[in-house]
């Protein structure tokens, strides 16, 4: 895949980080935290105005023990939206995102 843009969302040295790449309409976003469980607000500002469909995989409730525990989610939300990111200690989080036709 060939990559249209990159943008660093978010993000502290040595202690997390948020970068979303784009190819065409499709925006990916991808978190990491140290060793901190932590909640980031994911602003969507970013993104075109419009309506737009998520895809994410996130740190499942025992991810703070068991690093495999995560789970799927789906969401659409408006550009402009707050998305809040629960991270496990050590943990991520991905996403695909894209437009509503």
């Amino acid at each position: 895949m060939e990559w249209d843009e990159t943008r660093l969302l978010k993000g502290k040295i040595a202690k997390y980080t948020v970068l979303a790449r784009r190819s065409g309409s499709e925006w990916y976003v991808g978190a990491i935290t140290d060793w901190s469980v932590r909640t980031i607000d994911l602003e969507t500002g970013f993104l075109a105005p419009g309506r737009y469909r998520m895809e994410a995989i996130e740190d499942g409730i025992n991810a703070n023990t068991r690093a495999e525990d995560y789970k799927r989610i789906e969401r659409d939300f408006q550009a402009g939206d707050v998305l809040k990111l629960n991270l496990a200690s050590g943990g991520g989080w991905v996403a695909r995102i894209v437009p509503i036709k």
